[in-house]
């Protein structure tokens, strides 16, 4: 069985917002405070998450629900 383009998106994207996770976790941590950071992680982190709840709902309505 293999699985739809949309369930890699699915995961693709929440291995994005894993990244985004462990750059803001570096970010906070940083020892020179004046070195800040250009992307706010945060938001792209949230816009990640929205994306792939939005795709799976998709995805799985697709699929007929639950099979």
């Amino acid at each position: 069985m293999a699985l739809e383009p949309g369930w890699i998106a699915v995961a693709v994207l929440l291995v994005v917002a894993l990244a985004c996770a462990l750059a803001e976790r570096a970010r906070r941590r940083r020892r020179d405070l004046d070195r800040i950071g250009i992307v706010n992680w945060m938001s792209v982190q949230l816009l990640a998450i929205m994306a792939a709840l939005l795709i799976a709902a998709f995805t799985w309505l697709s699929d007929g629900g639950a099979a």
